[in-house]
């Protein structure tokens, strides 16, 4: 009985210690102008958000320092720009997101949003 009880313990000790901060890739991609939740799980608040050109490149958007497990965006890269999220936690676990592609935006609207540095490849 006392075993069970130390490979119990053991396996809650190994299910905390692998939890890692992990920032999901908006699915659908948004569109140029359009907010959408960025969401990430396993982070210790606060979290530092940037929005990166694609492999490392400069980044785009940010940096936004939040203290919940998600951030309402505004995509203001152009559209067509291949961008990913990058997300640091209070102790220094980074995540990244697959990379994802700015969609066009829809009709023009009486909505303002500037593009940002980000150039279309």
């Amino acid at each position: 009985m006392k075993l069970l009880a130390v490979l119990v313990a053991l396996g809650a000790m190994t299910t905390g210690a692998v939890a890692q901060c992990t920032v999901r890739t908006p699915n659908p991609p948004p569109s140029h102008c359009q907010t959408v939740d960025l969401v990430w799980t396993g982070c210790v608040n606060p979290v530092t958000l940037v929005v990166r050109q694609v492999f490392n490149g400069p980044v785009v958007d940010g940096p936004f320092t939040v203290n919940s497990n998600f951030f309402a965006w505004t995509a203001r890269p152009a559209a067509g720009s291949e961008v990913n999220l990058m997300v640091t936690d209070a102790v220094g676990d980074t995540s990244n997101s697959a990379p994802f592609t700015i969609a066009p935006s829809g009709p023009p609207s009486s909505k303002e949003c500037r593009d940002s540095r980000v150039l279309k490849r």
